[in-house]
């Protein structure tokens, strides 16, 4: 693999495991602070374009898989057998991270499975950079149902009269946002040293 091939999937592996450990998965620290020369040294086998990782609860999504596809295109039949690999494993949660796009009909089969399974997609693009981890971007926290619940009742507030963040957002989708989802965004601030806000996913 040349180098700018193995130094963009070394970059995006590397979101992808921050992006799950800000999720709530458990990485270990070595991984996240793995080396590119250390990553050159064992790549050369399958186990660098999938990922697995767990959560310390028991939440529907407790365990994830993340599939890196080498094809620049993804169609009906790769989706396919990523959904063949997620009923094996007996998980319901994957991502996958691709190169190039992905047919409509790829697309509409994802759609199909959505009350079964949840199959995100993210390109190489959108994960080569940690948005998250920029200076001028705010830290967002996503809410647990407890949370949120005594968040409404303090402030004797609905959730729709939340300010909105949509599903769609970069932010969103690298939080893995679901509608009705409630995030705080934590700003700094000069007079107050943290200035907090809500929003409902929508």
């Amino acid at each position: 693999m040349a180098d700018k091939s193995a130094l963009t999937l070394y970059k995006v592996r590397k979101t992808t495991m921050e992006m799950l450990a800000d999720r709530g998965y458990i990485i270990p620290h070595k991984k996240l602070a793995q080396t590119f020369e250390e990553f050159k040294e064992g790549l050369g086998d399958d186990r660098f374009l999938t990922m697995s990782a767990t959560k310390d609860d028991d939440s529907h999504d407790k365990r994830i898989l993340v599939f890196f596809p080498e094809e620049e295109k993804l169609s009906q039949d790769h989706i396919k057998n990523y959904i063949t690999k997620l009923h094996d494993n007996d998980i319901l949660h994957c991502i996958l991270v691709v190169k190039g796009k992905i047919t409509p009909s790829a697309e509409k089969m994802i759609r199909e499975f959505e009350s079964s399974l949840t199959i995100e997609v993210f390109n190489e693009k959108e994960m080569y950079v940690n948005i998250t981890r920029h200076e001028y971007v705010p830290k967002h926290v996503l809410l647990s149902n407890d949370e949120k619940k005594e968040l409404l009742k303090r402030y004797k507030i609905k959730d729709f009269q939340l300010p909105k963040i949509l599903k769609g957002d970069a932010i969103a989708r690298y939080l893995g946002l679901k509608r009705s989802n409630v995030v705080k965004i934590i700003r700094s601030s000069e007079t107050a040293g943290k200035y907090i806000t809500y929003r409902l996913c929508i």
